[in-house]
């Protein structure tokens, strides 16, 4: 009894990571060095950076009734009808000194919702002298290169040390300052 559930949650968790590992391909620069500086106009420096994180992963079946994931601290919470059928939701931390995510619906790199979705990225690991004085953001970035793409505000809860926005479309997401 106890093997069945052990092979039925490793088979299901193999799954899970076959399904996210299918993705097409990126292009662009291939390096964080390379990627074009912001225009004056952006008041962002950069991307948050703070002691290593190692990989993590976590995943949810979620459907038109709603719900939430969370893993380490970070948290999807999708609500009702924002999805029009049962799909398999994917949350997973990179090994990474930056405060990102990476979130995808049925393996795909990217999805739009029927609604907006609110996303929340946890910087508890950060020291205070690693964080600037004026309130984070969150960007969408290309999780390869950690080029930025698109700035997606947030709420800055500085006492929880955690990041809100909402969002329609799943993508790659990193606290900047």
């Amino acid at each position: 009894m106890v093997r069945s559930t052990f092979v039925r949650r490793f088979a299901t968790v193999a799954l899970a990571a076959a399904l996210t590992a299918c993705s097409e391909p990126t292009t662009g620069p291939t390096s964080y060095e390379s990627v074009p500086s912001l225009n004056e106009t952006q008041t962002t420096t950069g991307l948050l950076e703070c002691r290593r994180t190692l990989f993590d992963f976590t995943w949810g079946l979620l459907g038109p009734l709603g719900g939430s994931i969370s893993l380490n601290g970070h948290s999807i919470s999708v609500p009702p009808l924002a999805l029009d059928r049962l799909a398999f939701i994917t949350l997973r931390t990179p090994s990474t000194r930056f405060v990102e995510i990476e979130a995808r619906v049925n393996g795909r790199d990217h999805f739009d919702f029927g609604q907006p979705v609110t996303v929340t990225l946890d910087y508890s690991r950060c020291q205070p002298w690693e964080i600037g004085p004026e309130p984070l953001t969150v960007w969408q970035i290309d999780p390869d290169t950690k080029a930025f793409i698109r700035d997606m505000g947030g709420v800055d809860d500085r006492a929880n040390r955690k990041i809100s926005f909402t969002t329609d479309h799943f993508s790659g997401y990193a606290v900047a300052q």
